[in-house]
């Protein structure tokens, strides 16, 4: 593999996470999350959605 093949595909897999955090930060910035919202969505994803993921990988 050449050296940009190799950098394509680190920022397939990073953009997307850094895109993320960043509209995370504007959307708390712009008071339209706030923290109840984030406490919520953090137990739904760690207690819902990625042990489903994880079972759906096996």
């Amino acid at each position: 593999m050449s050296n940009p093949d190799i950098f394509n595909q680190i920022m397939a897999v990073t953009a997307p996470v850094f895109a993320m955090v960043i509209l995370g930060f504007g959307l708390r910035k712009a008071r339209l999350v706030d923290d109840p919202f984030i406490h919520t969505a953090s137990n739904l994803v760690f207690r819902a959605t990625m042990p489903t993921l994880f079972f759906l990988s096996i």
